[in-house]
């Protein structure tokens, strides 16, 4: 196939073969189309990349950065992330991590991978991964052939597991093979993928080749490139075997490199005759085809910069960071995502059957990530800059805050119309309406923030149906099953609990944490109530989301610390009566809030503080 270190005697050489491009053909006798001419390329291929350090390096490199961190769901909307744990829990074999992995793998070794396919109950499909190297086809591919070992002329089940399958198709419920191979043009049939590497198989031979000589090289010392003669005649061959011994023991080894060897003879006509075979430079001659054979094999796997695959050499130690991005960026879009997309294209027509509706995408991993220090951060990038860096780097969600981070209000909070005494009566009148909010359960919150109460129902009445309320008992008693074990549980199709999952958690009766459900105090009281749930709105005196913060030292005015303090909730018409008793309308307390407000930064002056009227969903515990 490749470069071979021939080794006969004392006579080692390196003999270059031509690259041998394999054969698919058809044999008499054979369903299955061979792959290569012993039907065993992809053994050759497996074999390729378990010898050679370089090879091995690129094609893990390559499939690391295409299988990224993971898959999810490009959308973020609750029913597509709930269709992805429903599709991901398919997997029983593992993950779809797992699997997007083991088949990125298999597509840079053998252009192509292989799954098997088999139909649930449902009415969907669950993946395992097969080994490329165990399957073959028909000429038109649609049949397929399993064989745990092919080097066998018979085939059996009891023997090499050999088993038929036909091609998957989704509408034939049947288990089958999906065989996915990327187009490279080739002579003759093109049942089969070949490697896109094919043109370097030689020098990856080579590779191996040359670590293998310089191993026999360090253990065996001569290396078979020296000739020794002696001339006091022939020695039995008991004799030659001690001299052989002794040659080695005293002389052979890393160990006893660059020693004197001292010959004693008792004429100069029986000396011994040592005869260097090895040219002076054969290790810099090495170091030479060493090069050109790591260059090829770059060149093969397109690959401009090998430290990209975590191999330094000397060129690649004299690139920096940002020239190593640049590369990557280079790499990133003219091979790693033109492979991904292929494989996403097979994955998202798998996912959307199961109602990931956006399909999926892939968690990149990029090793040149940018980064910054605090110091640098705070040098270069302006406060709105630093937030979108900090939403995108490190995955905090920011409020979107339009009041600049500058205006940090201080202790004297508003100039208002109220003496201290004022202050006291208007609480008192506070404290005279609500009801303690300790005694209720909060479902939602909404900041009011235009200065008027919204309209709305003081009392709702809300009831699920018998479906939901079967679906709500079971994750209470298993939250952290998945749809597909609910949906076994309450005897639903998982597409119907699906649904209903999603009108729980709007309803504010569930909470999904990734694949995590929690029934909320709302759900639990519906549940204890059968099926049904009286939630109240009310409103509650709290600090804005938008306020902006206070300076070191700082503290908010004592009567809102005061009315918070109180903690009750109000309804829309007791808000209305006392704004009525304190200030002779319906809507000041809406409007002022706890009383005027000058921004000391800006000296700015609003009829409102930093405090806001929080509407509040609540139930009775």
């Amino acid at each position: 196939m490749a470069n071979k270190l021939m080794t006969s005697s004392a006579i080692t050489y390196l003999s270059f073969e031509e690259t041998k491009i394999p054969v698919f053909k058809e044999v008499k006798g054979k369903d299955w189309i061979f792959y290569g001419a012993n039907n065993l390329y992809p053994n050759e291929l497996i074999d390729l990349f378990s010898r050679s350090t370089t090879h091995n390096t690129i094609v893990n490199s390559k499939s690391e950065y295409i299988a990224g961190q993971g898959l999810r769901s490009k959308s973020l909307n609750t029913s597509d992330q709930v269709a992805f744990q429903i599709f991901n829990n398919t997997f029983t074999s593992g993950t779809v991590d797992s699997l997007f992995a083991k088949v990125a793998l298999d597509n840079e070794l053998f252009n192509g991978f292989a799954l098997q396919m088999i139909p649930t109950k449902k009415g969907g499909w669950t993946a395992y991964h097969v080994s490329f190297s165990r399957i073959r086809a028909n000429e038109d591919r649609t049949t397929f052939y399993y064989s745990e070992d092919w080097s066998k002329y018979r085939q059996d089940a009891d023997d090499t597991g050999y088993k038929e399958f036909p091609a998957f198709d989704k509408d034939k419920k049947k288990e089958s093979i999906l065989y996915f191979v990327n187009y490279r043009p080739k002579n003759g049939m093109d049942t089969y993928p070949t490697p896109n590497y094919l043109p370097a198989t030689p020098y990856i031979e080579c590779d191996y080749q040359i670590a293998n000589f310089h191993v026999n090289n360090l253990r065996n010392g001569f290396t078979g490139s020296t000739i020794i003669n002696f001339f006091n005649g022939e020695p039995t061959p008991e004799e030659q075997r001690k001299i052989e011994q002794k040659l080695k023991r005293k002389f052979a080894g890393t160990d006893n490199a660059g020693g004197v060897i001292l010959v004693f003879s008792d004429s100069k006509s029986k000396e011994p005759l040592i005869t260097n075979i090895q040219p002076s430079d054969f290790d810099k001659q090495f170091d030479i085809l060493n090069k050109t054979v790591e260059s090829k094999i770059f060149i093969a796997h397109s690959v401009t910069s090998p430290a990209l695959m975590g191999v330094m050499t000397g060129a690649s130690l004299n690139q920096n960071k940002d020239e190593l991005k640049d590369a990557f960026a280079m790499f990133n879009e003219t091979y790693i995502t033109t492979r991904r997309n292929k494989l996403l294209s097979v994955f998202n027509e798998f996912a959307q059957m199961y109602g990931v509706s956006q399909g999926l995408e892939v968690i990149d991993y990029n090793p040149f990530k940018f980064t910054l220090s605090d110091a640098d951060v705070s040098l270069v990038l302006t406060p709105e800059e630093k937030r979108k860096w900090i939403s995108e780097n490190l995955s905090v969600k920011l409020i979107n805050n339009s009041v600049p981070p500058t205006q940090m209000s201080t202790h004297v909070e508003c100039a208002h119309e109220f003496e201290e005494a004022d202050e006291d009566s208007i609480l008192q009148v506070f404290s005279e309406y609500g009801v303690p909010a300790e005694n209720y359960s909060f479902i939602k919150t909404k900041f009011v923030h235009k200065r008027r109460p919204i309209k709305f129902a003081d009392v709702i009445t809300v009831e699920i149906s018998k479906d939901e309320g079967k679906v709500l008992s079971a994750i209470k008693g298993n939250p952290t099953g998945g749809i597909n074990e609910i949906a076994d549980a309450v005897k639903l199709d998982s597409k119907v609990v699906l649904d209903i999952v999603n009108k729980l958690q709007e309803d504010g009766l569930l909470e999904i944490d990734g694949t995590n459900y929690k029934v909320t105090s709302a759900g639990n009281k519906t549940l204890k109530q059968n099926n049904v749930l009286k939630i109240k709105s009310m409103y509650q005196y709290a600090l804005s989301p938008y306020a902006p913060p206070l300076v070191p030292g700082g503290e908010s005015r004592k009567f809102c610390e005061k009315l918070m303090g109180l903690n009750k909730l109000y309804t829309r018409n007791e808000l209305s009566q006392i704004s009525q008793r304190v200030y002779g309308d319906e809507n000041s307390v809406w409007i002022r809030r706890g009383g005027f407000y000058r921004n000391p930064n800006t000296g700015e002056t609003t009829p409102f503080c930093r405090h806001i009227w929080a509407l509040v969903t609540v139930i009775e515990k």
